[in-house]
């Protein structure tokens, strides 16, 4: 596969500004990130995925064939600077002869952790990469949306050695939206929100007939994929269906790589009960007219601006790497630094101006967005609008039903926003109460049985042989069988691997 010319953008990094206090922590791609960073080489010396990958790439190929085909000398080029690495791909910067440009490649693993690179590992590099590359074209050619410039792509890692795909782009002006947002006084904030607000109803334009990742082939021909193609391998076209199937997903998580864990039986319930309210959340019929694309991460360290003391204007959106086609109920929701982090820290005498501000943008933004989607599509109805001001429960199911830790922090606001009562109040442990007593008798009968088998093999064969997290059904069955011998005939685990061998 020959290097390709694209329009796309480099991946951003940075402290995100506004509404992130916490411990760094990737996320999948819908879930609130907590934080994200941009670190020197000097500052990422502790991961090993930088040492790998500065060691391992063919960076002398990379220049040379970047040179040639600038019709460079290479003797004038030049990297220049120390790297940087973000949360999946390390960044360094060339200069050639008059210009600065981007070169940026994927991390390889860490061979200590996750082991060396496999061929798995970089087919998908591949095939993000790729993904990444049609969007950004597809973007760049049908709207006005500004993305920086790809002088050079090459989706093959074995063209001149180089051992990875790469991407060379054009330096864009201006500072990361997250280094100057908190300093911002309302009114240039404002100036920010009708910029982000007019990018967002572009992209609500760019609509496709299924949910996923776009892909073109060798004809030239735009398909979508399965976003994930680890996963059920479905591209859907219906938000609610997808949702259902995360949910279900989550759902047989609990129940298998969650084996005996003594919270089981309260987890299930609250993804069942989050499951439930999925048909009332999502609307299809927001739908009718296909799947908007959305950016993945469009947050304020992805957002560049100029002229920030005077009149802020946005030059670039960057870092497109999960753009994919979605649902329009979780495209409608706030970007996310106008959205309150879930651990946030109360104690903290800055989150309470925090809240504040982020209640005055989010009334704001709604007020400009309903402004501009009636002068754009005047004949619309404002169902976009309305799908935005009426975001907070698709929000709080998309940050709760995919990651435990986030779920831990905003369960009892969606509790709250469905019922109006507190997790803590006597009326829920009574709704719950009845959930597990009726609907859900026969898993909680089977969930407090394989507490109670895991909670015997534990005493007789101890926490290294069973460990307390991280125990699937699989590993589980494996060990009991192999120690069938030490348990008790009058006891609980033989009775019950009986039953699954005799079941398999």
């Amino acid at each position: 596969m020959q290097g390709t010319s694209l329009i796309l953008e480099f991946e951003t990094w940075g402290l995100v500004g506004g509404n992130h206090l916490a411990t760094p922590t990737k996320q999948p791609a819908r879930i609130f990130k907590l934080d994200a960073t941009m670190t020197s080489t000097d500052d990422s010396q502790s991961d090993p995925r930088v040492h790998t990958t500065l060691n391992t790439v063919n960076w002398k190929a990379i220049l040379q064939t970047v040179c040639k085909n600038a019709d460079k000398p290479t003797d004038l080029c030049h990297w220049k600077g120390e790297p940087v690495s973000g949360g999946f791909n390390l960044i360094r910067f060339l200069r050639l002869d008059d210009q600065e440009v981007v070169v940026r490649v994927p991390l390889y693993p860490d061979p200590e952790t996750t082991g060396p690179m496999t061929p798995e590992i970089m087919n998908q590099n591949v095939r993000n990469m790729a993904s990444m590359l049609t969007s950004m074209e597809y973007v760049a050619t049908y709207s006005s949306i500004p993305v920086p410039r790809i002088i050079y792509s090459c989706l093959d890692p074995e063209l001149n050695n180089v051992r990875s795909p790469y991407v060379v782009m054009s330096k864009v002006d201006g500072v990361l939206l997250c280094t100057v947002w908190n300093e911002m006084p309302d009114d240039q904030r404002e100036i920010v929100l009708r910029q982000v607000i007019d990018i967002l109803l572009e992209l609500s334009t760019l609509r496709f007939d299924k949910i996923g990742c776009l892909f073109r082939t060798d004809d030239g021909i735009l398909h979508i994929e399965p976003s994930d193609p680890e996963g059920d391998g479905v591209t859907y076209t219906s938000g609610i269906d997808e949702m259902l199937a995360a949910a279900n997903a989550r759902l047989q998580e609990i129940e298998n790589e969650q084996y005996g864990a003594a919270h089981n039986i309260s987890d299930y319930t609250r993804h069942w009960f989050m499951r439930s309210l999925i048909p009332s959340f999502y609307d299809d019929s927001l739908d009718a007219k296909g799947f908007p694309l959305w950016h993945g991460d469009f947050h304020s360290q992805n957002i560049l601006v100029v002229d920030v003391e005077r009149h802020p204007r946005i030059t670039a959106i960057i870092d497109w790497d999960n753009t994919k086609t979605i649902c329009t109920s979780s495209f409608a929701q706030y970007p996310l630094f106008i959205v309150d982090n879930p651990l946030w820290d109360d104690t903290d005498d800055k989150v309470a101006l925090l809240r504040q501000r982020n209640v005055r943008d989010q009334a704001t933004f709604i007020r400009l967005f309903e402004e501009a989607e009636c002068k754009k599509f005047p004949d619309s109805g404002a169902r976009l609008f309305r799908a935005f001001a009426n975001c907070k429960g698709v929000y709080l199911l998309e940050q709760c039903i995919p990651d435990q830790i986030t779920c831990e922090f905003l369960f009892r606001q969606l509790v709250r926003h469905v019922f109006g009562v507190s997790t803590s109040d006597e009326w829920w442990f009574d709704y719950t109460d009845g959930l597990e007593d009726n609907l859900l008798h026969d898993v909680m009968k089977k969930l407090t049985e394989e507490d109670e088998v895991v909670d015997e093999a534990r005493e007789v064969l101890g926490d290294d042989k069973v460990p307390v997290t991280g125990l699937s059904r699989k590993d589980f069955i494996e060990v009991a069988r192999k120690h069938e011998k030490d348990f008790p005939a009058e006891g609980k685990v033989l009775p019950w691997l009986n039953k699954v061998v005799a079941g398999l």
